[in-house]
């Protein structure tokens, strides 16, 4: 029975993957699909609990990570992670901290259950011929790949096979001396790099750059969500601009879509800081888009244009309202050609 579930897909390039010496710009060792190869290894057949490689200092903006598994699909990789949230009441996903990394995980909904991490999943499929990551979000789930970046930089630090570990180090309190390819105990001039970058398919966003002086107005398309103090205020100011009643609450509720034009021609840092901000934003519900009119040119110029990313139909299961590993490596495997083509040129 097919279980075909929208996703949302968006492709991200590995900038830096490996071990660097300074001023290296390739890896001296070590590269996307060794890290993951390892990182697979790695996890394989552990306890869920110990795969959390860091605890976050209090008030961090971060939570804890786990690795729930890594799947080879021919020579890719689908990785799994489960991003902790602090517990709370109310109806919320769990796993068991015994589950198995690798294996079907032990996922329960509702109440948080004893010796369970409450949090969601996220899953990335790593594309090494292409140098590529995909982050592959359902249900309007936040992506974060920087999260996931930031773990694996963690892995490769604390646990690849290049790592000197220190004499006195333990277990529980790894210290490392330095890395080497070699086999040895003598550590070289490099340290462990691990980036993602937007994914840019063309020359938009440098034409944009270099005509920066014949913009002349902006465009925002996208939703309003009025659950958020930020856009509630501005629905307002919209609601006021056409001589409605702003503080009406009655009906103030849900999305709302929203088209602003403005007449405006912003500075090259400026339309810089716009262009960044959206190509690196990590909300991509609603896949918001930005765009620019230039003088003497007849079309709008969108970023999102520029940027590898779409919509997909995926069969997938899902495990108390949790999509699995297994299957989703199934439609990975099935659909990966089809998500390929999202980092060709529109």
């Amino acid at each position: 029975m097919s279980n075909l579930e929208p996703a949302k897909v968006a492709f991200f390039s590995a900038a830096q993957c490996g071990f660097y010496g300074r001023g290296d710009k390739a890896p001296r060792f070590g590269g996307l699909d060794d890290t993951f190869r390892q990182l697979e290894a790695w996890g394989r057949g552990a306890d869920l609990s110990v795969t959390k490689l860091i605890d976050p200092d209090p008030g961090a903006d971060d939570l804890p990570i786990y690795l729930v598994g890594v799947v080879p699909i021919g020579k890719s990789w689908l990785l799994a992670c489960w991003n902790e949230v602090p517990a709370k009441d109310g109806a919320v996903a769990s796993i068991s901290k015994n589950s198995i990394v690798g294996q079907a995980s032990k996922v329960h909904a509702n109440q948080i259950s004893p010796n369970t991490i409450p949090g969601y999943a996220t899953f990335f499929w790593v594309v090494p011929s292409r140098q590529a990551v995909a982050c592959i979000s359902f249900d309007g789930q936040a992506s974060r790949r920087k999260a996931m970046a930031s773990y694996v930089r963690r892995f490769l630090h604390l646990r690849s096979t290049y790592v000197i570990e220190e004499k006195d180090s333990t277990p529980t309190d790894r210290r490392v001396a330095g890395y080497t390819d070699k086999g040895d105990d003598v550590p070289q001039p490099v340290a462990p790099r691990f980036s993602l970058d937007p994914y840019q398919k063309d020359g938009r966003t440098a034409f944009l750059l270099a005509n920066s002086d014949k913009v002349i107005r902006v465009i925002r398309r996208g939703h309003v969500s009025l659950s958020k103090t930020v856009d509630r205020k501005m629905y307002q100011t919209f609601v006021q601009f056409l001589g409605g009643d702003k503080t009406r609450t009655d009906d103030l509720t849900g999305l709302y879509t929203a088209r602003v034009s403005l007449d405006y021609r912003p500075t090259r840092l400026e339309l810089a800081a716009m262009i960044d901000a959206e190509v690196n934003s990590e909300d991509h519900l609603q896949w918001e888009r930005l765009g620019f009119e230039l003088k003497g040119e007849v079309d709008t110029i969108w970023v999102d244009r520029s940027l590898a990313r779409g919509d997909i139909d995926l069969d997938v299961d899902r495990n108390a309202g949790v999509v699995t590993l297994e299957s989703l490596a199934r439609a990975v495997g099935s659909r990966g050609n089809a998500m390929l083509k999202f980092l060709d040129d529109a």
